[in-house]
């Protein structure tokens, strides 16, 4: 998604967030599945201090994909042509092994 501007520095990441140069749904995309992002691991956070079990990482990013492909499905399902290719785009930013 973030090709070479891939960074794990929150100094680059806020740029990246705010800033409005890519297109609408690209844009759209980022900020939603940073959104998703840091409401898991705000979740995790509390389930583990009040005792429940961690939550594997891969079971993390699972739901955190489930939950982009629902909203951009919904998104879609409302007709709006501001998310068309939501979720084509979703899919090609997914890395292959």
């Amino acid at each position: 998604m973030l090709g070479l501007r891939f960074s794990t520095r929150w100094e680059s990441l806020i740029p990246l967030i705010t800033s409005s140069n890519s297109p609408h749904i690209h844009h759209f995309v980022l900020k939603y599945v940073f959104q998703l992002s840091i409401h898991s691991l705000w979740r995790e956070r509390n389930g583990r201090r009040h005792g429940e079990s961690p939550t594997p990482a891969s079971t993390l990013s699972k739901l955190i994909d489930k939950n982009m492909r629902n909203r951009l499905s919904s998104l879609a399902l409302k007709g709006s042509t501001a998310f068309e290719g939501g979720l084509r785009y979703w899919f090609s930013t997914h890395t292959r092994n």
